[in-house]
């Protein structure tokens, strides 16, 4: 498909069905491929074809895209590595057990007062803090529910505080 075609085809992608029509027939297969031979089967290549033209149609306003099919490659591989990401956090996680923090870590006083929490809070604080998880992300993981996790933090904050 010509550059200038797909650019006009893709300005209209919310209003045209016939457009929408076009570009997916063009580059569905294509995309589908690319992210089966990318990723070796790791990922969907059907899930991920379906997410660009989701993010391609939701999309307020794009400029002008000289390479179309790369650009497309882009948010498809985009799209593949936050499934692994994830699939991998989430792997990560709920195998994971908390007894005390590593040993890096020793000497801190402020570790010296994590340790000194109950063994839930102490996970849910060191995991939000110290690896990044969102409160949503470990309550999914450890089957609690949002508000649980945010007050164990809380609490946990406070009797931490109370230890420094």
């Amino acid at each position: 498909m010509e550059v200038h075609t797909f650019n006009r085809l893709l300005k209209r992608i919310r209003t045209d069905p016939k457009a929408l029509e076009t570009l997916y027939t063009e580059f569905y297969a294509r995309i589908k491929l690319h992210v089966h031979r990318r990723f070796s089967g790791q990922v969907s290549g059907e899930d991920a074809a379906q997410e660009v033209f989701l993010k391609l149609m939701a999309r307020e306003e794009v400029g002008y895209i000289d390479y179309p099919v790369g650009w497309l490659y882009t948010l498809a591989d985009h799209y593949a590595i936050d499934v692994l990401r994830k699939r991998g956090r989430e792997t990560e996680l709920g195998e994971w057990d908390l007894v005390a923090l590593p040993a890096s870590h020793e000497g801190d006083e402020v570790v010296a007062a994590l340790n000194k929490l109950d063994p839930l809070t102490r996970k849910i604080i060191y995991l939000h803090i110290w690896e990044g998880y969102s409160y949503k992300e470990i309550a999914h993981a450890l089957g609690m529910n949002y508000s649980g996790v945010r007050t164990r933090v809380s609490r946990g904050y406070s009797r931490m505080k109370k230890f420094l």
